[in-house]
Protein backbone atom coordinates (compact mmCIF):
# COMPACT_ATOMS: atom_id res chain seq x y z
CA UNK A 1 0.00 0.00 0.00
CA UNK A 2 1.33 3.44 -0.98
CA UNK A 3 0.76 4.92 2.49
CA UNK A 4 2.99 2.30 4.14
CA UNK A 5 5.65 2.70 1.45
CA UNK A 6 5.81 6.46 2.04
CA UNK A 7 5.99 5.94 5.80
CA UNK A 8 8.87 3.50 5.34
CA UNK A 9 10.64 6.01 3.09
CA UNK A 10 10.38 8.63 5.86
CA UNK A 11 12.15 6.28 8.28
CA UNK A 12 14.91 5.58 5.76
CA UNK A 13 15.45 9.29 5.08
CA UNK A 14 15.66 10.05 8.79
CA UNK A 15 18.30 7.38 9.27
CA UNK A 16 20.23 8.71 6.28
CA UNK A 17 20.20 12.32 7.50
CA UNK A 18 20.76 11.53 11.19
CA UNK A 19 17.56 13.25 12.32
CA UNK A 20 15.44 12.01 15.23
CA UNK A 21 12.04 12.43 13.68
CA UNK A 22 9.95 14.04 11.01
CA UNK A 23 6.99 16.07 12.28
CA UNK A 24 4.12 17.13 10.02
CA UNK A 25 1.39 19.53 11.11
CA UNK A 26 -2.04 19.71 9.50
CA UNK A 27 -5.54 21.03 10.13
CA UNK A 28 -8.75 21.43 8.16
CA UNK A 29 -7.45 19.31 5.31
CA UNK A 30 -10.75 19.65 3.47
CA UNK A 31 -10.10 23.39 3.19
CA UNK A 32 -6.30 23.30 3.01
CA UNK A 33 -5.15 20.05 1.35
CA UNK A 34 -1.54 19.09 2.01
CA UNK A 35 -0.13 16.61 -0.53
CA UNK A 36 2.58 15.49 1.90
CA UNK A 37 0.05 14.65 4.60
CA UNK A 38 -2.25 12.96 2.12
CA UNK A 39 0.55 10.62 1.02
CA UNK A 40 1.58 9.47 4.50
CA UNK A 41 -1.62 9.85 6.55
CA UNK A 42 -4.41 9.06 4.13
CA UNK A 43 -7.17 10.53 6.31
CA UNK A 44 -8.62 14.01 6.64
CA UNK A 45 -8.46 15.95 9.92
CA UNK A 46 -10.29 18.99 11.23
CA UNK A 47 -8.45 20.38 14.24
CA UNK A 48 -4.71 20.86 14.77
CA UNK A 49 -2.97 17.53 14.15
CA UNK A 50 0.62 16.34 14.35
CA UNK A 51 2.12 13.26 12.73
CA UNK A 52 5.50 12.02 13.96
CA UNK A 53 7.78 9.53 12.23
CA UNK A 54 10.81 8.40 14.24
CA UNK A 55 14.15 7.17 12.94
CA UNK A 56 13.58 3.98 14.91
CA UNK A 57 10.32 3.23 13.12
CA UNK A 58 8.01 4.99 15.58
CA UNK A 59 4.80 6.39 14.11
CA UNK A 60 2.61 8.54 16.34
CA UNK A 61 -0.40 10.67 15.43
CA UNK A 62 -1.74 13.34 17.77
CA UNK A 63 -5.21 14.41 16.66
CA UNK A 64 -8.49 15.66 18.12
CA UNK A 65 -10.60 12.92 19.66
CA UNK A 66 -13.20 13.06 16.90
CA UNK A 67 -10.46 12.56 14.26
CA UNK A 68 -8.89 9.49 15.87
CA UNK A 69 -11.18 6.89 14.27
CA UNK A 70 -10.41 7.98 10.71
CA UNK A 71 -6.66 8.03 11.35
CA UNK A 72 -6.67 4.65 13.12
CA UNK A 73 -8.68 3.10 10.29
CA UNK A 74 -5.82 3.72 7.86
CA UNK A 75 -3.46 1.66 10.03
CA UNK A 76 -0.37 3.74 9.27
CA UNK A 77 0.28 4.91 12.84
CA UNK A 78 1.09 2.47 15.59
CA UNK A 79 -0.13 4.95 18.19
CA UNK A 80 -2.95 7.48 17.79
CA UNK A 81 -3.33 9.94 20.66
CA UNK A 82 -6.51 11.99 20.99
CA UNK A 83 -6.95 15.32 22.74
CA UNK A 84 -9.91 17.50 23.75
CA UNK A 85 -8.73 21.10 23.97
CA UNK A 86 -5.05 21.75 23.22
CA UNK A 87 -2.52 19.75 21.21
CA UNK A 88 0.56 21.16 22.96
CA UNK A 89 0.95 18.85 25.95
CA UNK A 90 0.06 15.55 24.22
CA UNK A 91 2.34 16.50 21.33
CA UNK A 92 5.29 17.17 23.62
CA UNK A 93 4.68 13.93 25.52
CA UNK A 94 4.58 11.98 22.26
CA UNK A 95 7.75 13.68 21.01
CA UNK A 96 9.46 12.82 24.28
CA UNK A 97 9.23 9.12 23.40
CA UNK A 98 11.00 9.67 20.08
CA UNK A 99 13.38 12.63 20.18
CA UNK A 100 16.55 13.37 22.11
CA UNK A 101 16.42 15.83 25.05
CA UNK A 102 17.97 18.59 22.93
CA UNK A 103 15.48 18.07 20.09
CA UNK A 104 12.62 17.95 22.58
CA UNK A 105 13.70 21.25 24.09
CA UNK A 106 13.70 22.80 20.62
CA UNK A 107 10.24 21.44 19.95
CA UNK A 108 8.99 22.77 23.30
CA UNK A 109 10.30 26.20 22.34
CA UNK A 110 8.67 26.00 18.91
CA UNK A 111 5.26 24.98 20.24
CA UNK A 112 5.34 27.46 23.12
CA UNK A 113 6.51 30.41 21.04
CA UNK A 114 3.96 29.64 18.31
CA UNK A 115 1.24 30.17 20.89
CA UNK A 116 -2.06 31.17 19.39
CA UNK A 117 -0.55 31.26 15.90
CA UNK A 118 -1.01 27.49 15.79
CA UNK A 119 -4.72 28.21 15.88
CA UNK A 120 -4.48 30.70 13.05
CA UNK A 121 -7.73 32.41 11.95
CA UNK A 122 -9.34 31.10 8.81
CA UNK A 123 -8.91 33.41 5.81
CA UNK A 124 -12.11 34.99 4.53
CA UNK A 125 -13.42 32.75 1.77
CA UNK A 126 -14.62 34.31 -1.47
CA UNK A 127 -17.99 32.88 -2.43
CA UNK A 128 -18.04 30.89 -5.69
CA UNK A 129 -21.80 30.55 -6.08
CA UNK A 130 -23.43 31.70 -9.37
CA UNK A 131 -24.96 34.80 -7.74
CA UNK A 132 -21.63 36.04 -6.43
CA UNK A 133 -19.69 35.24 -9.60
CA UNK A 134 -21.88 37.38 -11.85
CA UNK A 135 -20.62 40.86 -12.73
CA UNK A 136 -23.78 42.69 -11.69
CA UNK A 137 -24.82 43.34 -8.11
CA UNK A 138 -26.95 40.74 -6.39
CA UNK A 139 -28.43 40.92 -2.86
CA UNK A 140 -26.94 37.52 -2.01
CA UNK A 141 -23.40 38.85 -2.45
CA UNK A 142 -23.53 40.76 0.83
CA UNK A 143 -25.38 37.95 2.61
CA UNK A 144 -22.74 35.42 1.57
CA UNK A 145 -19.90 37.80 2.45
CA UNK A 146 -21.30 38.21 5.95
CA UNK A 147 -21.76 34.45 6.30
CA UNK A 148 -18.12 33.85 5.38
CA UNK A 149 -17.04 36.66 7.71
CA UNK A 150 -18.88 34.95 10.56
CA UNK A 151 -17.39 31.55 9.69
CA UNK A 152 -13.88 33.02 9.72
CA UNK A 153 -14.30 33.84 13.44
CA UNK A 154 -15.55 30.40 14.46
CA UNK A 155 -13.63 27.24 15.29
CA UNK A 156 -13.74 24.15 13.09
CA UNK A 157 -16.74 22.52 14.74
CA UNK A 158 -18.76 25.71 14.83
CA UNK A 159 -18.09 26.40 11.15
CA UNK A 160 -19.20 22.89 10.26
CA UNK A 161 -22.39 23.18 12.30
CA UNK A 162 -23.35 26.62 11.02
CA UNK A 163 -22.78 25.52 7.42
CA UNK A 164 -24.84 22.39 8.08
CA UNK A 165 -27.68 24.44 9.57
CA UNK A 166 -27.70 26.74 6.53
CA UNK A 167 -27.69 23.74 4.17
CA UNK A 168 -30.67 22.26 6.00
CA UNK A 169 -32.48 25.60 5.82
CA UNK A 170 -31.99 25.73 2.05
CA UNK A 171 -33.21 22.18 1.57
CA UNK A 172 -32.59 20.19 -1.63
CA UNK A 173 -29.13 20.96 -3.04
CA UNK A 174 -28.19 22.87 0.10
CA UNK A 175 -24.99 20.92 0.78
CA UNK A 176 -23.45 21.74 -2.59
CA UNK A 177 -24.64 25.35 -2.59
CA UNK A 178 -23.27 26.01 0.89
CA UNK A 179 -20.04 24.29 -0.14
CA UNK A 180 -19.63 26.75 -3.01
CA UNK A 181 -20.48 29.66 -0.72
CA UNK A 182 -18.19 28.72 2.17
CA UNK A 183 -15.48 26.55 0.61
CA UNK A 184 -16.21 23.74 3.05
CA UNK A 185 -16.19 20.27 1.57
CA UNK A 186 -19.60 18.70 0.96
CA UNK A 187 -18.65 15.77 3.19
CA UNK A 188 -17.76 18.18 5.99
CA UNK A 189 -21.20 19.79 5.75
CA UNK A 190 -22.90 16.40 5.72
CA UNK A 191 -20.91 15.43 8.79
CA UNK A 192 -22.16 18.59 10.47
CA UNK A 193 -25.76 17.70 9.61
CA UNK A 194 -25.28 14.27 11.17
CA UNK A 195 -23.91 15.86 14.33
CA UNK A 196 -26.81 18.31 14.48
CA UNK A 197 -29.26 15.47 13.92
CA UNK A 198 -27.76 13.51 16.82
CA UNK A 199 -28.05 16.56 19.13
CA UNK A 200 -24.23 16.58 19.46
CA UNK A 201 -24.12 13.10 20.97
CA UNK A 202 -20.58 12.24 22.13
CA UNK A 203 -19.55 15.85 21.54
CA UNK A 204 -19.36 17.43 25.02
CA UNK A 205 -19.00 21.21 25.17
CA UNK A 206 -15.48 22.46 25.78
CA UNK A 207 -14.50 23.23 29.35
CA UNK A 208 -13.82 26.85 30.35
CA UNK A 209 -10.29 27.26 31.67
CA UNK A 210 -9.74 28.51 35.20
CA UNK A 211 -8.17 31.97 35.53
CA UNK A 212 -4.41 31.64 35.28
CA UNK A 213 -4.62 28.12 33.86
CA UNK A 214 -3.44 29.08 30.39
CA UNK A 215 -0.10 28.40 28.75
CA UNK A 216 2.85 28.98 31.13
CA UNK A 217 5.63 31.44 30.20
CA UNK A 218 8.04 30.26 27.51
CA UNK A 219 11.08 30.17 29.83
CA UNK A 220 9.23 28.12 32.45
CA UNK A 221 8.00 25.62 29.87
CA UNK A 222 11.42 25.04 28.32
CA UNK A 223 13.07 24.76 31.74
CA UNK A 224 10.56 22.18 32.95
CA UNK A 225 11.13 20.01 29.89
CA UNK A 226 14.92 20.29 30.02
CA UNK A 227 14.83 19.31 33.71
CA UNK A 228 12.63 16.33 32.91
CA UNK A 229 14.99 15.10 30.20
Amino acid sequence: MLLYEKADQAQALLAETGLDCWLAFARETDLHPDPGVEQVVGAGVVRNSAFLFGAGGERVAVVANFDTSAVRAKGVFREVIGYDEDIRDPLLRAAGTITSPLSLQSLAWLVASAGDHIMHPTPLHQCRCPDCLQATDHPNKEVHRQLNLLLSRLNEQQRRWLAAWEAQRIGHGGDRLVSSITGLHVQTIRRGRQELGSAFANLPPGRVRRPGAGRPPLEKKIRSWSETW
